[in-house]
C-alpha cells in the first residue's frame, strides 16, 4: 500500500511540474486515500490552488481553502504552516465562496466522476510512447483509457525498446514508469593476430577477437600490444547502438627488425664456416695425396714444399671455420636475445590528458628492452672478427 501511494505521489509531482494539474490532483488524492499524510494533503491544496489560478474555477478555490485549513488543523507547528497560511489568506481575501458558505476543514472529498488514466513517464532521453498500437507520443504523457489491460510500448534512439501490459482501474490514475536499457556502442577492431587488447585498462582478449567489443556509450581508451611490436592505442567515442570501426595494425619494433638482421648475419657466418670446412678438407686431401706418393716413390723438394703449403692452408681454413662457426653461434644467441627480450609497452589504464595540450594523451613509457646499437663482422681465411654494441 505504501509503495503504491509513493508511486502515485511521485507521478503527481511529475504531472504538477509539467503543469498537468488535473492529473496531479487525481494522483495526489488517490495517494492520500492510501496514505493520509499531511504532506500529501498540502500538495492537494497546492494543486487545487493552481487549478483555480489557471482556470478561474471558483470551486477549485473553495477546495483549496478547505484543504489548506485541514492541513493547518493537522499540523500545529512546523511543516509548511507558513506557506499554507499565506495561501489561505490570498485565496480568502475578498472572494466569498460560490455557495455563500465558508468551506470547512475536512479531508479532501471529490464526488465527481473521475477519468480512467495512465500517467506514463520515463527518464530515458528521447523516449516515445505508444498505447495499444496507437501513434507514438512524447514521454511523460497522460492517456485516458477504458478499464482493463492495455499494452504500452516505449522506444528511444539508442535504447532497447520495452513493451509492458498494465491494467487500468476504473476512475483511477495508474502511474506507469519505465526507463529503457541503454544499447551498447560497438567497436569492430582490426589489429595484428596475437595482440593483447585492453579497454580502459582492462584486458579483454587476444586478437582476433571472437566478437566485436560491445561497450557503454561514451569515450573509451583501446590498446593493442604485442611483444616485438610497437604498441598502439586510440581513444574512441561510442554512440548508443552504433558501430565504430577501429584499425590498430602493429608495426614491428626496430629491435625486432635488427634481430632478423643479426640472424641473417649469423646464417651467413655459418655458411662461410661450412665453406672453410670444405676448403680445409680439400687441402687435407691434396696433402694426403703427396704423402701417399712418398710411399711408392721418392718425392721432390717442390712436392715437399707443396705438401707443407697444403697443410698450412688446411690449418688456416680449419681455424677460420672454427672462428666463423663460433661467431655464427654468438650472433645467433644475440639475435635470439633481441628477439625474445622485446616486451610490448602495455599501459594498464587510459593516460591522463596533458595539461599543456588539452585533449592530447600523455605518451606511454615503453617497457625496458634490449636493443642492438651497432654490429659489424668480417670473415676471411685467417678468422672472423665481430663487433657488437648493445643498449638496455
Amino acid at each position: 500500500m505504501t509503495a503504491k501511494a509513493r508511486a502515485l505521489f511521485s507521478a503527481g509531482g511529475r504531472a504538477y511540474d509539467n503543469a498537468q494539474y488535473d492529473v496531479a490532483l487525481q494522483a495526489f488524492t488517490q495517494a492520500y486515500g492510501l496514505l493520509p499524510k499531511e504532506g500529501i494533503l498540502f500538495s492537494i491544496a497546492q494543486t487545487e490552488r493552481r487549478l483555480f489560478t489557471t482556470t478561474g474555477d471558483a470551486k477549485r478555490r473553495d477546495e483549496a481553502i478547505r484543504d489548506y485549513r485541514a492541513y493547518l488543523e493537522k499540523v500545529k507547528t512546523g511543516g509548511r504552516r507558513g506557506d499554507a497560511a499565506k495561501a489561505l489568506e490570498d485565496l480568502s481575501a475578498g472572494m466569498p465562496p460560490t455557495d455563500g458558505a465558508t468551506p470547512t476543514a475536512t479531508s479532501p472529498v471529490d464526488t465527481a466522476p473521475k477519468a480512467t488514466r495512465f500517467y506514463i513517464s520515463s527518464s530515458t532521453p528521447g523516449v516515445r510512447v505508444s498505447v495499444d498500437g496507437k501513434a507514438e507520443t512524447d514521454g511523460n504523457v497522460t492517456a485516458e483509457v477504458t478499464p482493463g489491460d492495455h499494452t504500452i510500448k516505449f522506444t528511444a534512439p539508442g535504447f532497447r525498446e520495452k513493451e509492458v501490459t498494465i491494467k487500468a482501474l476504473a476512475e483511477e490514475l495508474v502511474p506507469v514508469t519505465q526507463d529503457l536499457e541503454e544499447l551498447p556502442g560497438t567497436i569492430t577492431l582490426a589489429t595484428s593476430d596475437g595482440a593483447e587488447i585492453s579497454v580502459d585498462g582492462r584486458y579483454v582478449g587476444d586478437a582476433p577477437l571472437t566478437a566485436p567489443l560491445a561497450l557503454r556509450a561514451g569515450r573509451h581508451f583501446v590498446v593493442a600490444a604485442k611483444d616485438g611490436h610497437v604498441t598502439r592505442s586510440q581513444t574512441v567515442d561510442l554512440t548508443r547502438g552504433k558501430v565504430a570501426p577501429l584499425e590498430l595494425e602493429l608495426d614491428t619494433t626496430t629491435q625486432r627488425d635488427l634481430s632478423y638482421g643479426v640472424f641473417a648475419v649469423s646464417g651467413a657466418a655459418l655458411v662461410t664456416s661450412g665453406i672453410f670446412v670444405g676448403l680445409a678438407f680439400l687441402e687435407q686431401g691434396q696433402a694426403q695425396s703427396i704423402l701417399d706418393d712418398r710411399s711408392s716413390r721418392n718425392i721432390s723438394g717442390a712436392e715437399i714444399d707443396d705438401y707443407d703449403a697444403h697443410r698450412s692452408a688446411r690449418d688456416r681454413y680449419t681455424i677460420a671455420a672454427a672462428a666463423t662457426g663460433g661467431g655464427a653461434g654468438v650472433l645467433a644467441v644475440i639475435g635470439l636475445g633481441m628477439f625474445l627480450i622485446d616486451p610490448a609497452a602495455k599501459p594498464n589504464a587510459a593516460p591522463t590528458l596533458d595539461e599543456t595540450t588539452p585533449g592530447t594523451p600523455k605518451p606511454v613509457n615503453p617497457a625496458p628492452s634490449l636493443e642492438l646499437e651497432d654490429a659489424t663482422a668480417s670473415v676471411g681465411p685467417d678468422g672472423v672478427m665481430a663487433h657488437v654494441k648493445l643498449r638496455f
